[in-house]
């Protein structure tokens, strides 16, 4: 029985003690997956390609296309559009940048909803309706699908408020109702805490940092690809089987043959995978994702494992 086969048995068992759930088995000692990647797909992955029906998107979007002195505007709580990830716009690839102009003051509120049992008998002063809830808690729970007549319950979430909103609500920040009744539904409503969080507008601005997708590929390419070999035969077949079916696994409780160590001594002080001007993820250990070059083709690769 090679590793594979003995892998699929210990899998079955694992799965087995731990009641079917294939998620609480145990870390392999390696795992092992070599995809042949290229320029292009290494960018694909690393970027974001926009949709105009977004609001976070169309900010990205407009601030490809400002001029020198042109901004895009946005509001949120956070950037409406992250600032660390590049995206691309008509085949060049852009990275934003964001300032804060202004800044309201506001809440986030943490609530559960739970359902209410169908016979369970709720005191008339407790209850609201929900189409006679306020304006302002109306707009705050727009997006939760509360204007239906059987929303979704049975959740914890957080919502936000202005501050010059909160002294006209009855939800917050304490509850002046138990139980929001909607025409098919109840749910008893609870508050279990709140944070500051300020409304901010934002304005973006962007810039290309590469021509093309394959441009920015090959950038990330030279910042962080190494070399894999030479390799001895034997620690070519354990890079060879990972390649043509991955991932190649050592199973829980078994130690690293020779020519397997080798193979992870070449991880070893190398970079992992990360965009240009993100910090370093070199260093120390072995795990993680990582481009490499081996006999004339490039790779993305991921390696994991509980190795002592």
């Amino acid at each position: 029985m090679d590793r594979r086969q003995f892998l699929a048995t210990g899998a079955t068992v694992a799965a087995t003690v731990a009641g079917g759930c294939v998620g609480c088995a145990t870390v392999p000692t390696l795992s092992l997956s070599m995809e042949e990647t290229a320029d292009e797909v290494v960018a694909d992955r690393l970027t974001t390609s926009l949709e105009s029906d977004t609001d976070a998107h169309r900010i990205a979007l407009e601030a490809a296309e400002a001029g020198a002195n042109e901004t895009a505007t946005g509001t949120g709580i956070d950037e409406p559009f992250p600032t660390d990830q590049p995206y691309v716009h008509d085949g060049s690839v852009y990275v934003a940048a964001a300032t804060v102009t202004d800044e309201t003051p506001g809440r986030s509120f943490q609530y559960t909803i739970n359902p209410v049992d169908e016979g369970e008998s709720v005191d008339p002063e407790d209850e609201i309706r929900s189409t006679e809830l306020p304006e302002v808690d109306r707009e705050a729970f727009a997006d939760r699908g509360w204007d239906d007549d059987d929303p979704v319950l049975g959740y914890s979430t957080s919502v936000h408020y202005l501050e010059a909103d909160v002294d006209d609500s009855v939800l917050v920040p304490e509850p002046e109702y138990e139980v929001i009744a909607w025409p098919e539904t109840r749910g008893r409503f609870e508050v279990d805490g709140s944070v500051e969080a300020p409304l901010r507008t934002y304005e973006y601005t962007a810039k290309a940092v590469a021509d093309s997708v394959a441009a920015y590929g090959r950038e990330v390419r030279d910042l962080v690809a190494f070399d894999l070999g030479p390799l001895e035969e034997d620690a070519a077949a354990v890079v060879d089987e990972a390649i043509a079916d991955p991932p190649y696994v050592v199973p829980t409780g078994e130690e690293l043959s020779e020519p397997e160590h080798r193979v992870v001594e070449q991880f070893e002080g190398e970079e992992r995978i990360r965009r240009p001007g993100d910090p370093s993820r070199g260093g120390s250990g072995v795990g993680g994702e990582y481009l490499l070059e081996y006999e004339d083709a490039l790779y993305w690769t991921e390696i994991y494992g509980s190795r002592d």
